[in-house]
């Protein structure tokens, strides 16, 4: 791994890259489909509306990554229900053993045995972050369906996305951020 397949052209009169460069140039285009959401600033200082544009265009990316497989955001369903249902912002899915109700545009309630990956999306490093993580990583293993034994992935179901140049957290924020997995902009 990293040694070049050879410099130059190859048969079908591609040039051949390193697997470090290939995985780099993916890198770099994810990097660009996402720093609109660090431009929309520019535009509006309305929180609502950045939160909800920077959790749209993180799903669309998802998406791309994950298809044929569903992205949506709403919430995650099981029995027995609980008095509140909690939102995330993405639900990874696919629409086996059971489909999604009362879908519409992105958003859906998915039965949890159908939830595979479930994300909460922050716009910015503001002072609570490192609560809200904590507890949406307490309480994901509840939400999204478990792995199967014989799959052999422990991984945890959640993942978080902080999209902020900011590349210093909270020290409780980085022990999550390790521990449960999460992503923030250059």
């Amino acid at each position: 791994m990293g040694e070049p397949l050879k410099r130059g052209v190859g048969s079908a009169g591609r040039c051949r890259l390193t697997v470090e460069e290939y995985l780099s140039g993916i890198a770099q285009q994810i990097v660009h489909e996402l720093e609109p959401i660090l431009k929309v600033k520019e535009v509006t200082i309305n929180s609502a509306l950045l939160g909800s544009y920077t959790e749209a265009a993180v799903r669309r990316l998802i998406q791309r990554v994950v298809a044929p497989m569903h992205v949506s955001t709403g919430a995650v369903i099981d029995y027995p229900m609980p008095d509140q249902l909690r939102q995330i912002d993405v639900i990874v899915c696919e629409p086996f053993p059971a489909p999604a109700v009362f879908e519409g545009g992105e958003f859906a309630l998915v039965p949890r045995s159908s939830a595979f990956g479930i994300m909460e999306i922050k716009r910015s490093n503001y002072s609570d972050i490192d609560h809200e993580l904590e507890e949406f990583a307490t309480d994901a293993p509840k939400i999204a369906a478990t792995p199967h034994p014989d799959v052999g992935d422990t991984r945890p179901p959640e993942w978080h996305c902080v999209c902020t140049r900011r590349k210093t957290f909270h020290p409780p924020c980085q022990t999550t951020r390790r521990q449960h997995g999460s992503c923030h902009l250059p």
